[in-house]
């Protein structure tokens, strides 16, 4: 487990851990496709200065964490360590970045150890605020007819209800599966000198290929020295609080916890919703394009799938047929082969969300 080291000042030394504290779940299996972390933090809680990490990832190669955090404002993190700035010739571990959100800065530090750091920390395109519930999830998956790995970063805003994707990145070959038994957030006070700061973390999940869904064996909470400056403890029974900056007559490194994690799945978890789709055909281009819109307030796409039929049966001859794994698509276009071409035709789109449920829908389009 890497540690996160606190900045600690000449005079808070028996006051602030040297690292952490962190929240460690346990589970049976060593690895997943997805994670799935629900974390806030209390208005007495806020601090500037804190991080508060919702959960480490670990591929083959490279690894990193996702978390939200005070400093110029509230922001939005995702940070990986060891990866290569692609642009550089013959990088070792490249990451290149398939999608950010908008106002998002991207950082390539080739020092040591090297870093890319995505952060929203001026203007996010989902301003967390304090006293409220977000899940964070990691996503991992390839698209159709391609060796390179994928990870997406999206967050759920449960005041809201509202998606936010806010980063895609292509991990090349060298990844595969999340891997390990646990997943990770923690505490960090990377600068100031605050005091009583604390995070709340809710249920954690992981989910393997096809939606099947994992809970965790139990928790636990650790952390450096001096061992009274930080403490966790259950809050109503379900959630974990920890608070770190003080004195809180803890003695030990690590504190074994069962909340009652109740769900069996993240509540939030289910298809996409096809709010519209729709075909038209360009005769002078002899081109057809398909657009659709999702609504925000369902579950991510992950990957479409476009089909075209002759009729309403679905039952014709296929004229067409693609699969990609975009999350941000929402449109396609293809050139219609001429010799194909009748007077009118059926397309179907089918939407696999990140938690691996389908929704569809169907649009009739003429060519004249």
């Amino acid at each position: 487990m890497r540690k996160s080291k606190n900045f600690i000042n000449a005079d808070d030394q028996s006051l602030v851990p040297s690292w952490g504290p962190y929240i460690t779940s346990k589970f049976k299996s060593d690895s997943a496709e997805l994670y799935y972390i629900e974390q806030g933090v209390p208005r007495d809680g806020l601090a500037n200065g804190i991080e508060w990490s919702g959960c480490d990832f670990h591929f083959n190669e490279p690894n990193g964490y996702v978390g939200i955090r005070r400093g110029i404002g509230n922001s939005n993190i995702c940070l990986f360590w060891n990866a290569d700035d692609p642009s550089i010739s013959g990088a070792g571990n490249p990451v290149l970045l398939d999608y950010v959100a908008p106002t998002s800065s991207v950082i390539y530090s080739q020092g040591n150890p090297k870093e890319l750091r995505v952060e929203n920390q001026f203007i996010s395109p989902m301003p967390w605020n304090v006293d409220t519930w977000y899940a964070t999830v990691i996503r991992r998956w390839k698209r159709p007819n391609r060796t390179d790995n994928f990870m997406g970063y999206f967050m759920y805003d449960y005041s809201s209800g509202i998606w936010t994707e806010y980063m895609v990145a292509n991990l090349g070959l060298l990844s595969y599966s999340l891997e390990g038994d646990s997943i990770t957030g923690y505490l960090q006070r990377f600068g100031g000198s605050a005091l009583g700061y604390s995070g709340i973390y809710g249920q954690h999940f992981k989910m393997q290929s096809g939606g099947v869904w994992e809970k965790p064996l139990y928790y636990t909470a650790s952390g450096g020295e001096p061992y009274s400056s930080w403490t966790a403890e259950l809050a109503q029974n379900v959630n974990i609080k920890l608070t770190a900056g003080g004195n809180f007559g803890n003695n030990t490194g690590e504190i074994k916890l069962t909340p009652n994690q109740f769900d069996a799945k993240p509540k939030p978890a289910g298809p996409s919703e096809i709010l519209d789709f729709s075909a038209s055909y360009d005769n002078d281009k002899r081109y057809i394009t398909f657009n659709w819109n999702l609504n925000n307030k369902k579950p991510p796409q992950l990957n479409f799938t476009i089909t075209v039929y002759e009729n309403f049966a679905l039952d014709g001859y296929n004229i067409l047929s693609f699969s990609d794994a975009i999350p941000s698509k929402r449109q396609w276009g293809y050139e219609l082969d001429p010799l194909n071409i009748a007077d009118k035709y059926i397309a179907k789109i089918d939407i696999v969300s990140i938690f691996d449920e389908k929704s569809s829908s169907f649009a009739e389009f003429n060519i004249n």
